[in-house]
């Protein structure tokens, strides 16, 4: 099985990543974001971007929507994080009372330029206090109603099981392992 470009500045996604899907290797390339509230719109333009590195690849984005704020940030968390951290939102959604989220990763796999298939995990969950020595984005502020621990309190297998992105990425899996046979 040929070896898939995964395009990511960030290697703690890459390493989560490689525990699902074994034929991969890192392209360590930050990718630039546009400002959009559309998460198609983000994805496909980091697939445009990506299309300068390789022809086979799989970028990713992924999205925090809080319920109490209508949505926002979605693809816009990691200016969030920039400019207010976690917790800044976490301060922001206290005042607002409704501490319901929805985490969503938008994985697309190009196998050429004219082939691109995408892949979507989608997880309910809640706002919670974050742990400052998090270092892993807002893991440390979304705990999934399925859990009774933020992303970031879980091993990377446990996450890879109900994250976003895991869920995402298995679907890749299988479509993979489904196109290989």
């Amino acid at each position: 099985m040929m070896e898939i470009a995964y395009i990511t500045g960030n290697e703690m996604k890459f390493n989560e990543a490689k525990q699902i899907l074994s034929n991969i290797n890192w392209v360590k390339a930050d990718l630039p974001e546009i400002q959009s509230l559309d998460p198609k719109e983000v994805i496909m333009a980091k697939v445009k971007e990506a299309m300068e590195y390789r022809r086979t690849f799989i970028v990713e984005d992924i999205s925090l929507h809080l319920n109490c704020i209508k949505g926002l940030p979605g693809p816009l968390i990691k200016w969030f994080l920039s400019s207010i951290g976690t917790e800044g939102i976490y301060e922001l959604v206290d005042r607002y009372g409704d501490f319901k989220a929805k985490a969503i990763c938008s994985v697309c796999y190009a196998k050429d330029e004219n082939e691109l298939f995408f892949f979507e995990g989608e997880v309910d969950g809640e706002i919670v206090k974050p742990d400052l020595n998090s270092n892993f984005s807002w893991n440390s502020l979304f705990k999934p109603i399925c859990s009774e621990k933020s992303l970031s309190s879980l091993s990377a297998e446990e996450r890879n099981k109900i994250s976003p992105r895991g869920i995402a990425l298995k679907k890749l899996s299988g479509f993979l392992r489904s196109q290989a046979k």
